[in-house]
């Protein structure tokens, strides 16, 4: 079987991971094609291993070909889950790029399905559609740009996807990975295939170039860089200023996540950006915590005066109102969670 084909063991591993959550499937609408994307879940959870790492946008076929292999998962270097072999392909050797501010687009010209235009989870998004009228003005017959079978990997910048940097008016695609459908890197600089054509990240050095990644951190208005050593290991690392901004763009506060909480749901629910999540997560542990450990209290406190009737609790002043509520409730069986949280609010300054 072709090297370019999933294994039955990792397609069977690869569905186990769809059917735990941690991995979605995102079907298309008229081909025989899915695409793979790690879930929130993942990232919530730290639920790396090979499947979901290398499902960052895996797109499979019904006979389990590969129709493009995406690059797996890269971190920012401060995230809790780094392989130590990404530390080991950058420790002597990495290039290092300017990071750009917008959304992956996969695009690979298929022997089989013709050309495939594909965001990191879906088909039809926005951002495809304002990736193909970009393919469309610039960039066809696609059989002269894109080369059968190689998938390329581009980031989108269009204005109404501006996340914190401003790229104005622009509407680009700018290449920054190439590999083969069985996985075989290309480098960016390599003569192999032609991509002069093609909108680059800006290249800013080597490992060699000591002050590279600092002076280009100061800048204003730029994301960050990408470390980029062997076997396409990748670390980005993004300027305090850019995080700051991104921080209060996307709404990442303590207060934003207990009123989440507060509401029934989770962190997992929502899709905030891969390098807050472990600070929130930890946040997110917190008030789980100290929500538990009020409502045992309260329920503890509660128990104490099961054998007092109604008209007693109501008519001692010693009794906490908020006790008296958690008493009446439980006694008509109602829930008490809401009343814990409003509590819990009430006694933290955000």
């Amino acid at each position: 079987m072709s090297s370019n084909f999933l294994s039955n063991k990792i397609y069977e591993q690869l569905q186990e991971e769809v059917k735990n959550g941690y991995v979605v499937a995102h079907r298309h609408s008229s081909l025989p094609i899915t695409n793979y994307t790690y879930s929130r879940l993942t990232e919530q959870e730290n639920h790396w291993n090979h499947i979901t790492m290398m499902t960052r946008g895996l797109i499979v076929d019904d006979n389990k070909r590969i129709i493009f292999n995406c690059s797996k998962k890269f971190f920012n270097y401060n995230q809790n889950f780094i392989a130590d072999s990404v530390y080991n392909n950058l420790k002597n050797h990495y290039k290092i790029y300017e990071k750009l501010d917008g959304s992956a687009i996969w695009v690979v010209n298929d022997e089989e399905y013709g050309l495939i235009v594909c965001s990191k989870s879906s088909f039809d998004s926005e951002h495809v559609k304002w990736a193909t009228e970009i393919i469309n003005k610039k960039y066809l017959p696609a059989s002269k740009y894109f080369y059968p079978n190689i998938c390329y990997s581009f980031e989108l910048i269009w204005p109404e996807n501006r996340i914190v940097v401003d790229y104005g008016d622009e509407k680009s695609l700018k290449l920054w990975g190439i590999k083969t459908q069985d996985g075989r890197i290309i480098e960016l600089e390599s003569n192999e295939i032609d991509t002069s054509w093609f909108e680059k990240p800006v290249f800013l050095g080597t490992q060699d170039d000591k002050d590279a990644i600092d002076d280009y951190l100061k800048r204003t208005n730029v994301e960050g860089v990408v470390l980029k050593g062997k076997n396409d290991s990748r670390i980005k690392i993004k300027s305090q200023t850019y995080l700051e901004l991104h921080r209060i763009r996307t709404d990442c506060t303590p207060k934003r996540i207990f009123e989440i909480l507060e509401s029934g749901k989770r962190l997992s629910d929502y899709d905030f950006p891969d390098e807050f999540i472990d600070d929130l997560k930890e946040i997110e542990n917190k008030y789980i915590d100290l929500f538990c450990n009020l409502k045992d209290e309260s329920i503890l406190e509660a128990k104490k005066y099961e054998t007092k009737t109604e008209k007693y609790i109501g008519l001692n002043k010693d009794i906490d109102s908020f006790i008296k509520s958690i008493i009446f409730n439980l006694r008509k069986n109602r829930e008490i969670d809401s009343l814990i949280w409003k509590k819990l609010k009430s006694s933290i300054n955000f």
